[in-house]
């Protein structure tokens, strides 16, 4: 495992090199297939080529000889679909990660995802939208929920700070709504 965290700060370094001009990043040797797919998505990822991204780490997930790429396929998969805005799609994938690796670090940024896909499908500017009694807001309730869960449960996240402004957000949709359903009574 820790060579496979090495393999991936090692990357993000050639990457952040390569990206700030830096002559010939050196990028670590690639031992195995699973290795170079991975690499390969997270390339296509931080390109916004987020369909090859998907196929890249779906085929990390199919090889079953290199299960400890597997979690982060999987984390880098739901961000792909997210990405793709496929938020829908994104959860399940953010779920099922957090369901199978639920010891993994990675899991608190996995459950603000969760949240933040939900955050994604709710309306953001009820100026231009019909009234709000006629607005499905369930996934305003959905992405508070899951928002609050995560500020309770992880209040020193460095997701925090937007975790609450969403947070935040949703509240004052779910007031206009009850306002609006005042108003019409």
């Amino acid at each position: 495992m820790q060579r496979i965290w090495t393999m991936v700060g090692l990357s993000i370094a050639a990457g952040v090199c390569a990206a700030c001009g830096a002559a010939q990043a050196q990028v670590p040797a690639v031992h195995s297939e699973a290795e170079q797919a991975y690499l390969d998505g997270m390339e296509h990822l931080a390109g916004g080529g987020t369909l090859e991204a998907e196929q890249d780490f779906q085929r990390v997930l199919k090889m079953p000889n290199y299960l400890e790429l597997a979690p982060l396929a999987r984390l880098r998969l739901a961000d792909a679909q997210y990405h793709a805005r496929r938020h829908d799609e994104a959860v399940l994938t953010y779920l099922a990660f957090i369901q199978r690796h639920d010891s993994n670090p990675n899991v608190p940024y996995a459950l603000f995802m969760v949240a933040k896909a939900h955050y994604a499908m709710a309306p953001d500017d009820l100026f231009f939208m019909p009234p709000i009694e006629e607005l499905d807001l369930s996934s305003v309730q959905q992405a508070r929920n899951h928002l609050e869960r995560f500020i309770k449960q992880y209040p020193k996240s460095r997701y925090v700070t937007e975790a609450v402004q969403m947070r935040d957000h949703c509240l004052d949709l779910r007031s206009e709504e009850h306002t609006s359903e005042l108003q019409s009574h």
